[in-house]
């Protein structure tokens, strides 16, 4: 919404003029949305994302000034620089320091990080446990896969080893043989677990399922572990039910989900 409207107020909202991905029309809907957000974030977790890194997990998406603001972190007050804040996802941000950690027990500060609402987290103590990775990331689930995208779901957060245009160039992912090679290869801006391949030109064929191939060193881990090669017979669905709004509700002060 281009302008907020106020905490605890209800507007209309309607949704119309809207296909799926497969082509089909949504039904129009429309609906009373109160926004209303009464709590501030709190953080739900804290895990290693690398040698000189750390991944934190807010229970809410988060703002993105506040929550990629250094200055809201301190690492064993304040003995570690920090280099840099970047939100990861939604509710996820990564801290990354000047140095590496040695392996054991860190005390790191989060403070006057905002929710979407503008609520602000009260000053909160955690303990990151570091301890090195030498396994490399896995493939845990196929979220999705129909005949233009999957969607993979990785055990830990990962980065491509390259760019996207070299790795297809290179033949690196394909589906069925090495020609069918995808368009893009991204991880899911909102989630650095997931790994994104779109097949606009080279589709998967429709129903049934087809071979999809990740060569080894496509991706790594935050400590540079390196996948091995990945090769499954993924099932390809295709989506003939019109989509239908189950449910409206507000987000902030200035969306809704």
């Amino acid at each position: 919404m281009a302008t907020p409207v106020l905490n605890q107020s209800t507007k209309k909202v309607t949704v119309k003029n809207v296909v799926n991905a497969a082509g089909n029309a949504v039904a129009d809907f429309s609906a009373d949305v109160k926004f209303a957000d009464f709590q501030a974030p709190t953080v739900t977790g804290i895990t290693s994302a690398g040698p000189d890194s750390f991944k934190i997990t807010f229970n809410e998406p988060v703002d993105a000034t506040t929550a990629q603001n250094v200055a809201n972190y301190s690492v064993n007050d304040g003995q570690f620089f920090i280099q840099s804040a970047t939100k990861t996802g939604l509710n996820e941000v990564t801290v990354r320091l000047y140095s590496t950690l040695a392996d054991g027990t860190y005390k790191v500060n989060v403070k006057n990080v905002k929710d979407l609402a503008g609520f602000i987290i009260a000053s909160t103590d955690l303990s990151l446990v570091q301890n090195a990775d030498t396994v490399a990331p896995t493939v845990s689930s196929v979220v999705s896969a129909s005949p233009e995208k999957v969607v993979l779901e990785f055990n830990e957060t990962i980065s491509l080893t390259d760019t996207s245009a070299a790795l297809i160039a290179a033949d690196k992912v394909y589906h069925t043989n090495a020609n069918n090679t995808p368009d893009s290869i991204v991880v899911a801006p909102n989630n650095s677990k997931r790994l994104v391949l779109t097949f606009s030109t080279n589709k998967l064929p429709q129903g049934g399922s087809a071979y999809l191939v990740i060569e080894k060193d496509v991706l790594q881990d935050g400590w540079a572990n390196k996948n091995v090669q990945y090769t499954n017979n993924v099932a390809v669905t295709v989506d003939t039910v019109k989509p239908v709004v189950s449910k409206l509700e507000s987000a902030t002060d200035n969306t809704f989900k």
